[in-house]
């Protein structure tokens, strides 16, 4: 029980949990889990607690080609299903094809 929150204390961002029972992972309350799972509560549990990961988005600021017609950063494109058309989305909020 110690191991936990060391392991929490040690992060400048909050680090996202997952807890588990016999595999299951517990997404509402325990009382709630453990009636799904119809078990006895008067017995040891093993909880299991698993890190998740973290992903953090940078912005890419090097560009290596560039499309006429927007004016701010292309945000989005999509191929047509032949793969002959392009269209793509802006931040300045226009689409072109």
């Amino acid at each position: 029980m110690g191991v936990l929150p060391s392991v929490i204390a040690l992060q400048e961002d909050p680090l996202p949990l997952a807890f588990y029972i016999h595999d299951a992972e517990m997404v509402s309350l325990l009382g709630r889990t453990l009636e799904s799972q119809a078990m006895e509560t008067e017995k040891v549990i093993d909880i299991v607690c698993q890190p998740q990961a973290i992903f953090t988005v940078c912005a890419v600021t090097r560009c290596t080609s560039s499309l006429e017609g927007h004016s701010e950063a292309v945000i989005s494109v999509a191929f047509s299903p032949t793969g002959k058309y392009l269209a793509s989305g802006s931040g300045d909020t226009t689409v072109c094809f």
